[in-house]
């Protein structure tokens, strides 16, 4: 359902047939990556995912298909109306006024989807679990849905988030020493900050 979602909200694909063989190459690939022995070796780096070419087989079906779209949106007349990601991403501009090229797009757009995926259907299904357990606030939710209400769905996503957050670790490199916590880390050093 999250996949489906993605794929209309980032590529604004109408069409049934794309739509359907854009998340069959994108369900490969996300079955590829979360392979237990991909997923060991991509806690090690994700520049040694990149330098072994550990994904590139599943990832060629999908660039081909997100080159066709982005293709077919520098070309679409309607795009100007169109509100997904990547007729925005096709618009957008650099500070000189150029377009942004189709790797740039690309890059973002496999991002996002991988992003975008994994993290709605982990928050969906953490939200689904606690409103279980909160019978009453499950019940106030679908009470202010149906009157078009979205300031409790709100609250109860934001909420779910803060309690269950998706990503509970997060790794960077420090570009520039700094402090933290009291502590001076040069560049080059790891940090892992635990949501």
């Amino acid at each position: 359902m999250t996949l489906e979602l993605i794929v209309h909200a980032i590529f604004g694909v109408s069409d049934v047939e794309r739509a359907a063989r854009l998340r069959a190459a994108l369900v490969r690939m996300l079955d590829a990556a979360a392979a237990p022995a991909r997923l060991l070796l991509v806690a090690a780096g994700p520049d040694r995912v990149e330098r072994w070419g550990l994904l590139r087989s599943s990832l060629r079906p999908v660039d081909a298909l997100i080159a066709a779209e982005i293709n077919r949106a520098r070309v679409d007349p309607r795009l100007s109306d169109r509100e997904d990601i990547l007729a925005a991403l096709v618009r957008a501009r650099d500070e000189d006024g150029r377009p942004v090229g189709d790797q740039e797009v690309r890059d973002q757009l496999l991002t996002l989807l991988i992003a975008g995926h994994e993290t709605t259907a982990s928050a969906l299904a953490w939200a689904l679990e606690r409103l279980v357990r909160h019978p009453a606030a499950w019940q106030r939710m679908r009470d202010e849905i149906a009157v078009g209400e979205d300031a409790y769905v709100d609250a109860v996503i934001k909420e779910t988030l803060r309690l269950r957050p998706v990503f509970p670790i997060i790794r960077r490199r420090l570009t520039q020493p700094a402090e933290i916590g009291g502590w001076a880390l040069p560049a080059g050093v790891a940090v892992v900050p635990c949501i």
